[in-house]
């Protein structure tokens, strides 16, 4: 039998044989050691705190609650034992229960960061926003290099909306930790949010020249330079900036495959694209894709969906002229692109300009937004006096996305919602065309596709908010003498709905409505 020591702790030898195979991740090594050398310290407040670390990290969340209360029983004014209790009951669903550990463990010490940030990121985890952002600022408040702290704090900001007060925590981060590659992302994504895309640019770049190999920052500085038409930028770095290393991750990087595959329609390199679909398609096959959010494989699969159809359409025979008209939209701009097009007898062909995801709704906002930003750099960098169409409205009137779910949410009416948003939007492109004199034509949003995954409802409501938002349209177009390009009449079924002779898909028309488009140019 073994006799325990006088001493309640272990010496330094033996925390040190602890430390060390507890860093090494060796934890059956770490909790069969501390259990052949308590015996001689039984009433070691420290052991046991240190064996519930050990049964965490082995998941037995049981035994380390166990042994952390072994631990407060010990040593009643030991606070680390209790914020480790917090992390268990937190794990385990208890909130509450951790709530209070992990304040008993403030209480005890009052300057205990680590207990402050454990608190604050459980209020996150349970929406309780402006608890977290109390207990975060404490946390900081006592240790400023804190980083993890104010990650989380920014994105505290950004669930309550609050993007200015996020890209100034972030900012303060970057003061302690100048190359943090994390910070740096969240801010280069607030700046994207807010429409200063130069800073943002800048984030990733900043990412790039302390680590050539991060894909991540690659992808977000490509999506961008893609939509602002950079692509000389684009070419150089590919050339000459992608490290052999950098090349295999994004060769496995699904959201690069689309982007580049975009790239390459745009830029007409047309073997390309296809090459970069297949890879994407690849990826998906080998379950690759599966680590992209629900919002961006919603958004790979709509691009390789649209522009698997599309490549296969055009040759570079189709391509010799260099009069233009730029088509500004989201996907829908890519409909008719690289398609010759005859205005007064003069043959043209349709240059597409792309803005990721944007909605009529982003331009009737108040607040600059990265789609603003980015539509206005585009305009400002086409030649003056160009023909522009633009193409946004459709994604605001899906069922999913803008207008209905809005009023749901908001329980205003449809039709004050359609208005607002169209107004915004036309007066926006008017505001911003004061210098560069384009010819705007607007195009309405086509018949939608009936869909008989839905109800007939559903099918309903989208087809009343098509014809509202085209009606009102039409009306703040004749008010300010702005020409309409009418792609509803031409696809619509007399009941509502698309008559499938024009669309490619469930929400993209194909070349063959250029024909229709033709004959409304100057009618």
């Amino acid at each position: 039998m073994q006799i325990p020591t006088k001493k309640i702790d272990p010496d330094l030898a033996e925390l040190k044989n602890i430390h060390d195979l507890f860093i090494e991740k060796k934890f059956p090594d770490t909790k069969n050691y501390i259990l052949s050398i308590l015996p001689h310290y039984p009433n070691s407040a420290l052991l046991f705190n240190v064996l519930g670390l050990v049964d965490f990290n082995l998941k037995d969340y049981e035994c380390a609650k166990q042994n952390y209360y072994k631990a407060i029983e010990l040593k009643p004014n030991f606070p680390d034992p209790l914020n480790n209790l917090g992390m268990v009951e937190r794990l385990l669903g208890n909130y509450q229960g951790a709530i209070n550990a992990f304040k008993k463990s403030i209480t005890l010490k009052p300057d205990y960061s680590e207990a402050f940030f454990n608190l604050a990121n459980l209020y996150l985890q349970i929406s309780d926003f402006s608890e977290a952002e109390i207990n975060y600022k404490f946390a900081l408040e006592i240790n400023p290099r804190l980083t993890q702290a104010s990650q989380n704090l920014g994105a505290t900001f950004l669930k309550m909306g609050r993007k200015k007060d996020a890209a100034n925590i972030f900012e303060s981060a970057l003061e302690y930790s100048p190359n943090d590659t994390e910070i740096l992302l969240s801010l280069g994504g607030v700046h994207k949010d807010t429409g200063e895309l130069s800073q943002s640019l800048k984030c990733y770049e900043k990412i790039r020249a302390n680590n050539s190999d991060h894909v991540e920052s690659f992808a977000r500085w490509m999506s961008l330079k893609v939509q602002l038409g950079d692509f000389s930028a684009i070419n150089t770095a590919l050339i000459f900036h992608v490290s052999p290393s950098l090349a295999e991750k994004l060769e496995n990087h699904p959201r690069f495959q689309i982007y580049k595959s975009i790239f390459d329609f745009l830029v007409k390199d047309l073997e390309s694209c296809k090459y970069h679909l297949e890879r994407y398609a690849y990826l998906q096959s080998m379950k690759e894709a599966t680590s992209l959010s629900d919002k961006n494989r919603q958004f790979c699969n709509a691009f390789y969906g649209i522009l698997s159809r599309l490549v296969k359409k055009i040759s570079v025979d189709d391509l010799k002229t260099n009069n233009e008209v730029f088509h500004f939209g989201e996907s829908h701009c890519l409909s008719f692109a690289h398609r010759l097009i005859t205005k007064n007898g003069l043959q043209k062909y349709i240059t597409p300009v792309i803005t990721f995801g944007a909605k009529a709704f982003h331009f009737s906002t108040q607040e600059n937004n990265n789609f603003k930003a980015i539509t206005l750099q585009n305009l400002n960098r086409i030649p003056r006096n160009s023909d522009v169409f633009l193409s946004f409205g459709e994604i605001d009137c899906r069922l999913s996305e803008g207008i209905l779910p809005a009023q749901k949410k908001t329980n205003a009416k449809i039709k004050t919602l359609v208005e607002k948003t169209v107004d915004g939007y036309v007066k926006w492109f008017l505001d911003s065309n004061t210098t560069n004199n384009h010819s705007f034509w607007f195009f309405n949003v086509p018949a939608p596709v009936f869909r008989n995954d839905r109800s007939s409802d559903d099918n309903e409501a989208v087809a009343e908010v098509v014809m509202l938002f085209n009606d009102r349209l039409v009306s703040n177009l004749g008010k300010n003498h702005l020409r309409l390009i009418d792609v509803y009449n031409g696809t619509n079924n007399n009941l509502g709905f698309s008559n499938l002779k024009h669309h490619i898909d469930g929400i993209h028309l194909g070349d063959s409505m250029i024909n229709e488009i033709e004959h409304q140019l100057f009618a």
